[in-house]
């Protein structure tokens, strides 16, 4: 399952909590995904907040985003990032080991920590990502989907990684024949349908 934080637009901070909380006494698999957290919006940051302490399997989200959260100074505007990577990790770390979640820091390249004290550092993708609205948000949908066909007693932070990396290739694939944002998204999409679920590779023409 999948709660991502700007769908407060329609729908009520109840709603997801009752959501979060039958995934987590269901023993079903959820991602969180804090947009925009740390923007400014003490009220929504609160709910972000409350969101995390009701045991999510993983939290993917931004440098900024994951900074905030994890208690750092709050750094986002709007639902970009203003801070690095190296500024996230330690205090994703931290909160990752704390909380017993997995948090996906997205960027450059995205760094995944596990509360065992793993990280993994996913690289490649492409700048594209980031000047087309709803890909940060689709990468969290992605892993919500890698972590539900994820059979029980596997290793998750797998499932998280692969699922970053497999976004990372199809943008990859999508860019060279790109010719704008909006021939890159509907290529991007294209790409990822088309990668093979088990070896990784590039299905044939």
């Amino acid at each position: 399952m999948w709660i991502n934080a700007a769908g407060l637009i329609n729908c009520t901070a109840r709603d997801m909590y009752t959501a979060a909380g039958a995934a987590t006494a269901h023993h079903v698999p959820w991602v969180l995904d804090p947009v925009a957290m740390g923007a400014g919006v003490d009220e929504y940051d609160a709910i972000i907040h409350d969101l995390a302490m009701r045991d999510p399997t993983v939290i993917r989200g931004n440098a900024s985003e994951v900074m905030a959260l994890a208690g750092g100074a709050a750094t986002a505007r709007g639902v970009e990032t203003t801070a690095s990577i190296a500024q996230a990790v330690p205090l994703a770390r931290e909160f990752a080991r704390a909380r017993n979640v997995i948090v996906a820091i997205s960027g450059p390249e995205d760094h995944i920590l596990a509360p065992d004290g793993r990280h993994v550092v996913v690289k490649g993708g492409h700048p594209l990502l980031t000047v087309v609205t709803g890909m940060g948000c689709a990468l969290g949908g992605l892993v919500a989907a890698a972590l539900a066909v994820t059979p029980a007693g596997a290793d998750r932070l797998a499932a998280v990684a692969a699922a970053h990396a497999l976004y990372a290739r199809a943008a990859e694939i999508a860019a060279p024949s790109a010719q704008g944002t909006a021939s890159f998204a509907t290529g991007f999409v294209d790409a990822l349908s088309r990668l093979q679920d088990r070896t990784g590779a590039e299905a044939p023409d």
